[in-house]
């Protein structure tokens, strides 16, 4: 049970570091506060279109559908140069 507690937030000190690495120690923290707000807002944005969708039309499938294509989107985005890296 101690072992599922620390991993609560095992991804959120690699976050804070990979934030401060991309905008600098002035900005990186602001950005991580914006990080951290825009993954609250999505996860109730995306636990309440799949209710909708689930309710609408009997099953999660077009929300997995929704899910995979999002994630796709995301991971050529990842993969795609950055032509421009922002620094103070």
């Amino acid at each position: 049970m101690m072992l599922y507690g620390l991993d609560w937030v095992a991804t959120v000190p690699p976050t804070v570091a990979l934030c401060v690495e991309r905008f600098g120690v002035k900005r990186g923290p602001l950005v991580y506060g914006w990080v951290f707000a825009g993954h609250q807002v999505g996860a109730a944005v995306a636990a309440t279109g799949a209710g909708y969708l689930r309710d609408t039309t009997g099953s999660y499938k077009s929300s997995f559908v929704i899910r995979w294509c999002v994630l796709h989107v995301c991971c050529l985005r990842l993969v795609t140069p950055d032509s421009q890296t922002l620094s103070d």
